[in-house]
């Protein structure tokens, strides 16, 4: 038995490629049909082949059957030199009507009936001499397959290449089934599973290699036996291709750093910002940037409202629209639904088309309506939205089409990257306060979804400044920040911090000002406090350069102070920032402000630092008493003097150590003028006033045990 075409994967639209069934062995003698009887007609110019050899036989016939009424029989016509070509005029009474094939192909005696009907149409040409609709016969039902190419295949290393359906490729005009196979190759980790192609490159593989895939028709047993019971060979058809794979080596990925969050008051502007500028890895031919809005449920989700039109309008207006959230989100919720409002009321509703996303809205009024605006209720957020774009009510009138539809944005913000690179924050509703995150993406133009990284951004608008937190960055991460770059948000930001103490943010250890004191006045060293004209010098270090409040620009500053002064010097560090410091001298006067043993303002200290013949007084009525813990030793000429008789200071004198009181030395005068004088734990009867020297007691001085 010989059968026609059997199974389609490419069709051509020259060639017929249906399966065809043996039906006899002898010519049939078909009569043409009667013209008269049909009221439409379409013609077909055809030539047929076998084994893919044209057939040039005037004995040929191609029949075209309506069940088993004959519409159409060619005769071959001779065309050029000694070539059959068929012309056919098929007769219908419907304009589009469904017809069986037949061919009686003269030298194998054999008619062939095609199982696909054909479909003729009308005032329609089916094939033309220069391309004639071909029909295509194999003996035995076993036409030739072949495989078309394969374009080739480009990867970057690690990343597996796109699946490939060899169906798609593979051209079998017969039914059976075929089997895939293909040569090994080192350089590839390949899977093929019925028809689908899967390869990945071998481990540290970069470069060009190529993998032979094969298939095979699959003759099932009893077919293998009817044909040979016929005493003919059968023949396994096969065909292969070669297919060639690149593989790029890896270059570096796409890596941002975080991109800081922008705050402002209504009414006012975002900056712009460069995204090359947080891009900071990227290593290949082309960077692409984009985003995409964070869309979340609301913080008081309400169920689907059920939203109706229940008046009769008298005339109606037709919408098809989009609902976006930024050009990049469709909202595409199974639950959302779209209203239409006139003053007040829905005048319209459409649920979401669940293939296309979009909102066919008829929207119904009358000739005095005016303006349509729109409810949305989003099954996702689970929230009711008021849009802000309305549109003029037109009875009839036709707005968006599924290839152009209407598109309602709700984002109140809506980022904008131009050509180079420079993002701006676009304000769509001016009256907007919140806040709305986004996502900043940069992906690699050629394998976008394998070399990919995205920052998350927030921006908010407040109804006034003090809604804002002002953060500084902290580039080098030490917490500190910096205070010439900052940043207004609603929120943190990473890599800002509250603090803006950082001098030096390009690492994390901050440049130090140290000011060195060195004196020997006083009653200790390098202490700061000091006699008056004492001399000290000051030392800073920890930077480049200095400039002092005396105008000094050298590290070291030498000083005399009368009085007690305080000095500022201002560092300069190499990496620009400065640093300020204020280190207080204070100078020892001739008056008693506290009442300790030692110390600076204490009568000892005062003592020490005041010169021959001075008179020491006391701070009163702050401070009234000196308690003295150790011997203090008069070796200068000098008065201490109280506020009046009514008014004296008091000198304690306490014994805690075995020694202890005045001691004036030979030559010396000790005048004490209004001053008292207490003695306290002296059980051993120790002296309170010795020495050679002179004590003169003038206005009153009382001494208490």
């Amino acid at each position: 038995m010989n059968l026609f075409i059997a199974k389609i994967k490419i069709l051509y639209s020259a060639m017929l490629i249906v399966l065809t069934t043996w039906l006899s062995g002898q010519n049939p003698n078909w009569q043409a049909p009667v013209s008269s009887a049909y009221t439409f007609t379409s013609n077909v110019i055809s030539i047929v082949q076998l084994n893919d050899i044209r057939s040039n036989n005037p004995d040929d016939r191609v029949a075209f059957f309506v069940g088993n009424e004959l519409r159409g029989l060619s005769k071959p016509v001779m065309v050029g030199s000694n070539l059959y070509v068929h012309f056919i005029t098929v007769y219908a009474n419907q304009a589009v009507e469904m017809m069986d094939i037949k061919i009686y192909h003269k030298i194998t005696n054999e008619v062939y009936e095609l199982t696909t009907p054909f479909q003729a149409v009308a005032q329609n040409i089916v094939g033309s001499l220069a391309a004639p609709f071909i029909l295509n016969a194999y003996p035995e039902n076993n036409a030739p397959i072949s495989i078309l190419n394969v374009p080739n295949q480009q990867t970057i290393e690690g990343l597996a290449f796109l699946p490939i359906d060899m169906l798609n490729y593979l051209v079998q005009p017969d039914p059976f089934d075929v089997a895939w196979t293909y040569t090994p190759n080192p350089n590839l980790v390949v899977s093929l599973v019925e028809g689908i192609l899967n390869v990945q490159g071998a481990t540290g593989f970069v470069g060009q290699t190529s993998l032979t895939v094969r298939a095979t028709e699959l003759l099932t047993a009893p077919q293998l036996s009817h044909e040979n019971n016929g005493s003919r060979n059968v023949v396994i058809q096969s065909a292969q291709t070669n297919i060639i794979f690149n593989i790029t080596a890896l270059y570096p990925g796409t890596a941002l750093n975080p991109i800081p969050n922008q705050g402002i008051v209504v009414g006012g502007q975002f900056a712009t910002f460069d995204l090359d500028d947080y891009e900071y890895q990227y290593g290949g031919p082309y960077l692409q940037y984009g985003y995409y809005p964070i869309v979340l449920e609301s913080m008081d989700p309400i169920s689907q409202p059920e939203w109706i039109v229940d008046t009769l309008y008298k005339n109606t207006m037709s919408i098809t629209s989009k609902i976006v959230f930024t050009p990049s989100y469709v909202f595409n919720h199974e639950n959302d639904v779209l209203a239409a409002m006139i003053d007040g009321q829905i005048h319209g509703v459409a649920k979401r088309d669940p293939i296309s996303s979009l909102f066919h809205i008829s929207v119904g009024g009358s000739d005095n309506t005016n303006m349509i605006s729109f409810k949305f209720y989003s099954g996702f957020r689970k929230e009711i939205i008021t849009l802000y774009d309305s549109i003029p009510y037109k009875a009839y009138d036709i707005i968006g089409s599924p290839d152009l539809p209407i598109c309602f944005d709700l984002s109140p913000l809506r980022p904008m990257i131009d050509a180079n690179r420079v993002t701006t924050i676009a304000i769509i509703d001016t009256s907007w306060i919140g806040i709305q995150d986004f996502v900043f993406t940069a992906a690699d133009s050629l394998y976008p979804s394998y070399l990919f990284a995205g920052r998350q951004a927030s921006f908010c608008v407040v109804a006034q400044s003090s809604d804002l937190v002002t953060l500084y960055a902290d580039a080098d991460g030490d917490g500190l920040g910096n205070p010439n770059v900052y940043i207004q948000v609603c929120l943190g930001s990473v890599g800002y911090v509250t603090d803006n103490t950082d001098c030096d943010d390009t690492t994390p250890i901050n440049p130090v000002l140290v000011i060195d004191i060195a004196e020997t006045s006083g009653t200790s060293d390098n202490d700061g406090f000091i006699c008056s004209s004492a001399p000290v010098t000051l030392t800073a270090s920890g930077g480049q350069s200095y400039l002092w409040s005396t105008g000094a620009a050298t590290a070291v500053l030498n000083i005399s102070p009368l009085t007690s002064s305080t000095y500022t010097v201002t560092m300069t560090h190499a990496s620009g920032c400065q640093r300020t410091k204020t280190i207080q001298i204070s100078v020892e006067g001739i008056v008693v402000t506290q009442s300790g043993n030692d110390g600076f303002g204490s009568l000892r200290q005062v003592f020490n630092c005041i010169t021959e013949g001075s008179t020491i007084t006391y701070d009163q009525p702050t401070t009234n008493t000196s308690i003295l813990t150790a011997p203090l030793l008069i070796n200068k000429n000098i008065k201490i003097k109280g506020l009046n008789t009514m008014s004296r200071p008091l000198i304690q004198i306490d014994y805690i150590n075995p020694e202890n009181g005045l001691s004036i030395t030979n030559t010396k005068v000790l005048e004490l003028d209004n001053v008292d004088i207490s003695i306290n734990n002296n059980t051993n009867g120790f002296a309170t006033i010795s020495g050679m020297g002179q004590l003169i007691i003038k206005s009153i001085t009382i001494v208490k045990q």
